[in-house]
């Protein structure tokens, strides 16, 4: 199943690939230092629950993995056994768990996505080793060769690159063949169905989505029969577009329902949308037009889907859908400043919360949406040096970060000593005011944040600058911090 979102590959992009021998031995690296406590990153790609305890995220820097629930995290980075920057795919089966990562790289001063490798740990995360980027020939191009997604079948682990193809390891990720999803040689210049996405092994059976459509294998990859080769131009109820980035399934009443994320590729006729099938992909239903979807999860009959455009629900298998409004933390006045939802998932009995991963953090909830419990990273004010209070995203692009509604919010973090309430002045580069943020009361020692918008009184978008704020804070005092805004 597809779990990662790095935007800027998202688009079908021309690049130009050599191909020659399909096999490529590689050299492992073992790690040994402990992880670091808590989350590191606000930007959470992906939730992959394995029970009611053990839950990996997938995050902007690194891997992040609790083993109560949620309450304590400690994270995994290059330092620790996993390749370098964020984390593009997970998968685990049983004890076994497989991660790739992707960092972006200015290449001739162009900004491009470069795999960071992959790595394996056979005792459920608590230890891993590192392997180099998969890649089908020796010589093969490394920019834009980035894994979006792992799945498992047996002692096999495949990786969906766009760069690289369809390719498998049977020996732990030490030799590593590439197999497109079809009887052509190996060549993604020429086929789209060789540009691979996403991944979905249900047993022996092995479902690929790729810039062409969606293959299916049923004996593990050997063969790929032409007619389980599902897009948008056969069938009288096609999936709605060509570009699958997404896979899934939902078990209900011991169907096998096959969810997929499906985008416009080349084809005008295409669209957005999620395409779902009962039958084994013989028709298609189509749900959210218009809607680019990271991920899905499921509870019974209802579904979930994690989008560009906020976090959906359909109670009834995608009849009808409703979005959730924004998330507000149910113990404290913090909000979650997001339109685009990259990961949900559902942990099971007892528990049964709702898990929801955004580029402005993590929140659960026990009681399907109605209260909320949001979890971020940041550094802690007033302690080891810092200082009381700070501004981030810092530099802030209002049209880029933390999206909601026509708005783009930055946030400024603080600490509270004693009960108080917060006050945040805006001020020019001449020092004159722009607006006056109210902040709210908080209690005494607590880790506090405020958002705003960018705007002035009067509504305006503040201009590029340099700006400067000051925060108070009642029977404590006032703080002071620069904020540079850059379009």
């Amino acid at each position: 199943m597809k779990r990662i979102t790095l935007l800027a590959l998202l688009g079908l992009i021309c690049l130009s690939f050599s191909s020659s021998a399909q096999i490529l031995t590689k050299k492992s690296y073992q790690f040994d230092s402990e992880p670091v406590a808590g989350l590191k990153s606000n930007s959470i790609t992906d939730i992959f629950i394995v029970n009611d305890k053990v839950i990996f995220l997938g995050t902007g820097k690194g891997l992040a993995r609790t083993e109560d629930g949620g309450q304590t995290w400690v994270t995994y980075t290059d330092k620790h056994g996993i390749g370098k920057g964020g984390v593009s795919a997970i998968a685990v089966k049983d004890s076994v768990v497989w991660v790739a990562t992707a960092f972006d790289s200015v290449i001739l001063e162009q900004h491009e996505a470069i795999g960071g490798g992959v790595s394996y740990s056979t005792d459920l995360g608590k230890t891993w080793t590192h392997l180099p980027q998969p890649m089908p020939t020796p010589n093969w191009t490394i920019v834009n060769n980035v894994i979006y997604d792992i799945a498992i079948i047996d002692s096999t682990v495949w990786v969906a690159a766009f760069g690289g193809g369809l390719m498998k390891s049977s020996d732990m990720g030490r030799t590593w063949l590439v197999r497109p999803p079809d009887g052509y040689n190996f060549n993604p210049d020429e086929y789209l169905s060789h540009r691979v996405f996403s991944l979905l092994a249900i047993g022996d059976t092995l479902w690929v989505g790729t810039a062409g459509g969606i293959n299916v294998s049923y004996d593990g990859g050997e063969t790929w029969p032409t007619e389980m080769l599902f897009n948008h131009q056969h069938g009288e109820a096609p999936i709605s577009g060509n570009f699958v980035v997404a896979l899934d399934v939902q078990k209900l009443n011991g169907q096998n329902i096959i969810w997929a994320a499906t985008i416009n590729a080349e084809d005008p006729d295409e669209f957005r949308a999620v395409s779902k099938t009962a039958d084994g992909g013989r028709t298609w239903a189509t749900y959210l037009p218009g809607k680019f979807t990271y991920n899905f999860a499921f509870d019974g009959e209802a579904v979930y889907a994690a989008t560009d455009s906020g976090l959906w629900k359909s109670p009834d298998g995608g009849q009808n859908w409703d979005v959730f409004p924004q998330i507000e933390d149910s113990d404290s006045p913090e909000k979650m400043y997001a339109s685009e939802f990259y990961g949900v998932a559902i942990t099971p009995q007892p528990n049964h919360a709702l898990w929801v991963g955004s580029s402005d953090g993590l929140a659960v909830s026990l009681d399907d949406g109605l209260n909320w419990n949001i979890m971020r990273a940041f550094v802690k004010t007033g302690v080891e040096g810092e200082p009381r209070v700070y501004a981030y995203p810092n530099p802030f692009t209002p049209m880029r970060f933390n999206q909601i509604g026509n708005d783009g919010f930055v946030r400024f973090q603080f600490n509270t000593i004693n009960a108080t309430h917060a006050r945040i002045r805006i001020f020019d580069f001449a020092m004159e005011l722009i607006t006056t943020i109210d902040g709210g009361s908080w209690s005494a020692n607590t880790d506090a944040s405020v958002a705003w918008n960018c705007r002035d009184d009067d509504g305006n978008l503040l201009a590029n600058g340099v700006y400067f704020y000051q925060l108070e804070l009642s029977g404590d005092g006032k703080y002071w911090g620069k904020l540079i805004i850059v379009d």
